[in-house]
């Protein structure tokens, strides 16, 4: 399943009645209970340091905390920082 069908179905309301519209009303339910959070949907090319975090993750087994950026995300923030000052 893609993310932007997600992220669409939270976004976009609608009955569905399957499993994966229980799922989705269960998302609404627990995004409408916070006001701080928003949903979107990013394309991966322009979130490029979120998706390499999110492909990492999956190799840790247990909880992790750092307080330094992981080393695969290095050139990345270096890249982003660039881009940013140059805007």
């Amino acid at each position: 399943m893609d993310a932007k069908v997600v992220v669409d179905a939270i976004r976009n309301g609608g009955e569905d009645d399957t499993e994966f519209g229980l799922l989705i009303r269960e998302c609404r339910s627990c995004l409408d209970k916070e006001e701080f959070f928003s949903l979107c949907f990013v394309k991966r090319q322009v979130n490029q340091v979120a998706h390499t975090l999110a492909r990492a993750s999956r190799f840790y087994t247990s909880p992790y905390v750092s307080f330094e950026a992981p080393s695969c995300l290095g050139a990345l923030l270096d890249d982003d920082c660039n881009d940013f000052a140059l805007s």
